[in-house]
């Protein structure tokens, strides 16, 4: 047989179209299952030798043998096009180009967890669909498994399923399986304790540590998310403004004001960032405009030497992996309660400073773009020792009064 040449994807299906060496037409093929060939393909000449006009002919060739080979329920074979495991394969390849270690890890999720029960489904077979989804994640519930991590599993069969339905392969949504979140403990890190990881970073003395230095401080100087949010800040982002205040305690410093704007942010709203006047006189201008004087609106204003800046996910990976080794250094990673303190407790850690200087619960949630709730939910040290022992004072009146 002679050679087949370069093969043309037949768009919005599963078939191409190519020629042979010796020949000038093109040809047509297809998966369309053993019940229909020996070979499981079908393939046919198109006698048309314009590609253009072989693409459209092979489209209703498609669409001609599938109408008339629709095959009962009882006898159904899944075509390619629909089956679960190609849809899946389908996006996890793009969200591996998207997100990387990310996307990397729900390649694993698939292929050792979930092909067992969805790899040969037609993903139009909702009942189906929902009965994988159920028996899946109840055979990790089974092994003891975390219920965030149960979510994060059910999630990928969610995004699946959205992804079948942006290509208009399905209607529906999958059932999912309704599973209690409970809150995971972020312990802050104390004040004395995040000055001591950053003066070890800035020890180093390298572009990037003298950089992590910063991160660190800014991440306890805000009530922003560390990762994304803050590598996504650029020079244009900073504002000033004079601290000028019209209320009653007629607050007038003669100084400016640090502001950050941020455009994205996990809620989807932006957020105005009031900056800790520490980090605006010691940090930003001391330190990051000394070594990098002069920046242009366009430059980040963490880590902009970096290669590959603009992948945010590689560079949070590097910053997280980082400030964790650091921890483990400095002998603070784990709590005295046995909890790992990771990245994001830089954010606990401002959130409880904030609390403990006497600001209100709603003014620190809505400036720290969450809610009391959420607040009390995932942040259970959210309530300082102060407020903690005022509180065991006035609730007792009867036994401290005598005292």
């Amino acid at each position: 047989m002679t050679k087949i040449l370069k093969k043309i994807k037949v768009p919005k299906t599963d078939a191409v179209i190519f020629k042979r060496e010796r020949s000038r037409y093109y040809n047509i093929l297809f998966y369309v299952g053993l019940h229909h060939s020996k070979s499981g393909n079908f393939q046919q000449s198109l006698k048309e030798e314009n590609y253009k006009k072989a693409l459209k002919l092979a489209h209703k060739v498609y669409k001609d043998f599938w109408i008339k080979n629709e095959i009962k329920d009882d006898e159904k074979v899944v075509r390619r096009t629909y089956k679960f495991d190609k849809i899946a394969n389908d996006f996890i390849k793009i969200r591996i180009k998207e997100k990387g270690v990310e996307g990397q890890r729900e390649l694993g999720k698939w292929k050792k967890h979930f092909v067992h029960y969805f790899g040969g489904l037609d993903i139009r077979d909702m009942d189906k669909v929902n009965d994988a989804l159920r028996d899946s994640i109840i055979a990790k519930k089974e092994e003891d498994k975390a219920p965030q991590t149960l979510i994060k599993y059910q999630q990928l069969i969610s995004n699946i399923c959205k992804y079948a339905r942006k290509r208009g392969l399905i209607s529906y949504e999958p059932t999912l399986v309704k599973l209690n979140r409970l809150a995971k403990e972020v312990p802050p890190y104390e004040e004395k304790e995040i000055k001591e990881l950053s003066n070890a970073s800035r020890k180093k003395d390298t572009p990037f540590d003298q950089d992590l230095s910063d991160f660190i401080q800014f991440c306890r100087s805000t009530l922003v998310r560390p990762g994304k949010e803050v590598l996504r800040i650029k020079h244009k982002d900073i504002h000033f403004l004079p601290i000028v205040s019209t209320g009653e305690d007629g607050v007038s410093t003669g100084e400016d004001g640090m502001f950050v704007v941020i455009g994205q942010t996990k809620t989807g709203k932006p957020q105005n960032v009031p900056v800790h006047p520490f980090f605006h006189k010691h940090i930003y201008l001391n330190r990051i405009l000394r070594r990098r004087p002069n920046p242009k609106p366009d430059d980040y204003l963490f880590f902009p030497f970096l290669e590959d800046r603009e992948n945010l996910e590689k560079i949070r990976q590097r910053v997280s992996n980082n400030i964790r080794i650091l921890a483990v250094k400095c002998d603070l990673y784990i709590n005295k309660n046995g909890l790992e303190r990771p990245m994001y407790s830089l954010r606990h850690s401002a959130l409880n400073q904030r609390l403990e200087s006497g600001v209100s619960m709603e003014f620190v949630a809505d400036k720290g773009n969450t809610s009391p709730e959420m607040m009390k939910n995932y942040y259970r040290d959210v309530r300082n020792k102060k407020q903690m022992v005022n509180d065991h004072i006035k609730l007792f009146p009867d036994y401290y009064g005598k005292k």
